[in-house]
């Protein structure tokens, strides 16, 4: 057997060898512009498959190429290093940008954000809107103010959508909008927007240092009461202290208007609503399991 395998090595190696020849396999006549011609019409040609730990020990040698079965990728080497060739995208329109090591796709961005290509890393970056811009509610044609915190697109404002079973403090809504009990929040969002859930509430708060701190940089620095402790807006959230209501039976009680404001959370686990509280007297922001009647603010986060 080792005669025959040796025989054919020596036959393969007197075709690849012979100057001005072409070889061809699975043809008879190979294309005369090629060394080697390759014709099959229902399989491919494999080439080496190795580890990535495999492929960077390898000498470098120019031209040599090989599929990575770690990052399921071609790599070619330039003669100092490995190079991952370009893959394709995996939606129509995506563009891929070099990432040091890799061609790789350029994440979705969100609508309002500007996509920068060059930066000082060369890392294509989806930004903005780095100031408040506005947003138009079709129903009625209100506007509200727009932010990027971190990956995240707030309402800088409290919304003030009128529907059936909202209310207002003396019936004058102003700056700190509308108050909703929690089936009302989840159908105030305009299209596009949504109420956020606890864990869209917890990436924003961890963005901002943490639950001890977030309060204080969401806070707006005016139109609350003294202390309004740690309050600096930093975030450009700009929370206001709406309070909350309940019903007493025959009429509705506000509570700690100026004071406190009381944003509702989607989030209902176990029958149980969740909301989030920013006092006057503390920097902190707090999750609370709030019951549906009371009505609360409602603060809207863009969809993705």
């Amino acid at each position: 057997m080792r005669y025959i395998v040796l025989y054919i090595t020596l036959l393969l190696f007197s075709f690849f060898t012979l100057e001005g020849q072409q070889v061809g396999i699975g043809t008879k006549f190979p294309n005369s512009n090629a060394i080697l011609d390759v014709s099959d019409s229902s399989r491919g040609v494999l080439l080496p498959r190795i580890s990535t730990a495999a492929r960077v020990n390898l000498p470098n040698t120019k031209g040599m190429v090989v599929f990575d079965t770690i990052t399921a990728g071609y790599w070619y080497n330039d003669g100092s290093g490995w190079i991952n060739l370009p893959s394709k995208g995996k939606s129509i329109g995506d563009m891929l940008f070099w990432d040091g090591s890799q061609w790789a796709s350029i994440p979705t961005g969100m609508g309002g954000q500007v996509l920068t290509l060059s930066t000082g890393s060369h890392i294509p970056t989806w930004s903005g809107p780095t100031t408040d811009t506005l947003f138009t509610d079709t129903r009625d044609g209100k506007q509200y103010k727009m932010k990027q915190i971190g990956t995240q697109i707030w309402m800088t404002e409290n919304l003030n959508h009128f529907q059936p079973g909202m209310t207002c403090y003396n019936g004058d809504c102003g700056p700190y909008g509308g108050l909703y009990n929690y089936y009302e929040a989840m159908e105030a969002a305009p299209p596009g927007w949504h109420v956020p859930s606890n864990e869209e509430w917890d990436i924003l708060i961890n963005f901002l240092g943490g639950p001890l701190v977030a309060g204080g940089a969401m806070k707006a620095t005016i139109l609350w009461n003294a202390p309004n402790t740690g309050a600096t807006n930093s975030s450009g959230f700009n929370a206001l202290p709406g309070g909350w209501a309940t019903w007493g039976g025959h009429n509705w009680f506000w509570n700690f208007m100026y004071e406190l404001a009381y944003f509702w959370s989607s989030t209902n686990s176990g029958g149980q609503n969740f909301g989030y509280l920013l006092s006057y007297g503390s920097a902190d922001i707090r999750q609370l399991q709030q019951g549906w009647p009371d009505k609360l603010s409602v603060r809207c986060i863009k969809d993705r």
